[in-house]
């Protein structure tokens, strides 16, 4: 008896596309395949809390939005992504100024958080 994969279509689609583009691959592994083992391998995010698309959704949502904070935070440092929140949310930029006062207080409630991440010593790798 033979038995087919339940996505065998899928994945002969997804390998042939791999045999007419093969530098396109490592390009998607470097840029979008990143955050999503961050997720899963180092902050053990293997499977959803809850059930149901919106629920779930909503999940994945919130560990997006930490993973992006994350790296805005090692990338930018503390002082200048509370910078660069305030001048986006600031009373002359138009539509944002409706939100300013909302979200400024949210960036000030964080401002002891965001104090303790940039506080933290960066240890250098060890390679054997």
């Amino acid at each position: 008896m033979l038995y087919h994969h339940e996505h065998a279509a899928a994945l002969a689609r997804n390998h042939r596309r791999l045999q007419e583009w093969p530098e396109v691959y490592p390009s998607r592994q470097a840029m979008v395949e990143h955050p999503f083992g961050t997720i899963k391998r180092s902050w053990g995010a293997y499977f959803t809390l809850v059930r149901g698309l919106e629920a779930v959704d909503g999940e994945y949502s919130l560990l997006a939005c930490c993973y992006n904070l994350r790296r805005s935070v090692s990338i930018l440092g503390v002082p200048e992504l509370l910078r660069r929140l305030k001048d986006r949310f600031s009373v002359g930029n138009g539509a944002f100024g409706a939100v300013r006062g909302m979200m400024w207080s949210f960036v000030k409630g964080c401002r002891a958080d965001f104090r303790r991440i940039g506080e933290v010593k960066r240890f250098e790798p060890i390679y054997a």
